[in-house]
């Protein structure tokens, strides 16, 4: 058993079976029982042309909290296989390891290890310099805390403050998608929203 992690959320889950690559000597199992995977961020274009150590499938601890069970749940439907724009989580690993977690078949995810040669992983497109005057700046950095705060704000909801926050970052990313056509975040945000019954489309309203 260990910990996948989103931010400070975090559920248990454990590995119901795993494949492994006789082609490279790396460790399949870059982390030891008890330790934490944090996600790190969403992509649509996953490195699985990198040598792949091992795939494993996990499962949910069926005697989780209500609050693991959901946190489970939301990571199935944001990365859920049958989108019209999949996505996958990154994990960073031990040993140089990166790990590619995505949806499976009957409620379980799946976590592929690859392995990068010289090219760094790119979780974002690369843009010139950006004039602060032309729309919101796309930052990885500022970027990638989104998705956690969005789920709080969904959680909050329908309270005015969060009301307000929620309307105001899908107004940001939304900025962001069109000018730049970086539209992974906005799916996440979709995804995360209709979860909650929460009408994303709503959100762009002023």
């Amino acid at each position: 058993m260990f910990t996948l992690a989103l931010g400070y959320l975090t559920c248990p889950v454990s590995i119901e079976t795993s494949l492994q690559s006789v082609m490279t000597p790396s460790n399949p199992s870059p982390w030891s029982l008890g330790n934490t995977l944090s996600i790190v961020c969403f992509v649509s274009k996953p490195p699985t042309l990198y040598p792949t150590v091992a795939k494993h499938i996990l499962t949910m601890d069926p005697l989780g909290t209500r609050a693991e069970h959901e946190l489970y749940g939301l990571l199935l439907s944001s990365l859920n296989p049958q989108a019209e724009q999949r996505l996958w989580a990154m994990i960073l690993l031990e040993d140089g390891l990166v790990g590619i977690l995505g949806a499976g078949q009957h409620h379980k995810l799946t976590l592929q290890l690859v392995e990068p040669t010289k090219e760094p992983i790119q979780t974002l497109p690369s843009f010139n310099p950006q004039s602060p005057s032309y729309g919101p700046r796309l930052s990885s950095e500022s970027l990638m805390g989104h998705p956690l705060h969005i789920l709080q704000l969904c959680q909050q909801w329908p309270e005015s403050g969060a009301s307000a926050q929620l309307c105001s970052i899908a107004q940001e990313i939304y900025q962001v998608a069109t000018l730049y056509g970086y539209w992974d975040l906005w799916r996440v945000l979709d995804g995360i929203c209709k979860r909650f019954n929460i009408d994303p489309q709503q959100l762009l309203k002023p």
